[in-house]
């Protein structure tokens, strides 16, 4: 009996799905690093070798807020700036942009699932409901 046989679904899934994942990282870091060379040997002549890898470093590592006040706010307050700090060291810039963007998305989300347009409710309403709303329309 092979190990194939002997392991459940679940757990054939999941490794399957580990495979999956990690070619796709590889893939995803194998072109990010042909688009670095190919950038470096485009501007290589012009601009000293050193400012290119400092530009593509910045440029990798710069951090915005999301469009949403609440969380702009949220990401300038000194505590939660000195929580991630203490919490994740080096990298709490990143971890804390990307948890106001995780908490943004959840927002959008939950806003776009509540948010129904007016076709979605006319479609919801039993269709008397729908023709009395029609016909006071009609008489305005």
């Amino acid at each position: 009996m092979s190990d194939e046989q002997k392991k459940s679904p679940q757990e054939v899934f999941n490794s399957a799905l580990a495979g999956i994942m990690a070619e796709k990282r590889q893939v995803a870091e194998a072109e990010a690093q042909q688009r670095q060379d190919a950038m470096m040997k485009r501007y290589s002549n012009t601009i000293p070798k050193q400012s290119i890898q400092e530009a593509i470093q910045s440029a990798m590592l710069s951090e915005v807020a999301p469009p949403d006040e609440s969380l702009q706010k949220w990401t300038e307050k000194k505590k939660v700036k000195s929580a991630f700090k203490k919490r994740y060291g080096e990298k709490w810039k990143a971890v804390m942009y990307g948890h106001a963007w995780n908490m943004h998305n959840k927002r959008k989300a939950a806003n776009e699932s509540t948010e129904l347009s007016d076709e979605d409710i006319l479609q919801m309403l039993p269709e008397e409901i729908v023709t009395m709303i029609g016909e006071e329309t009609d008489d305005e």
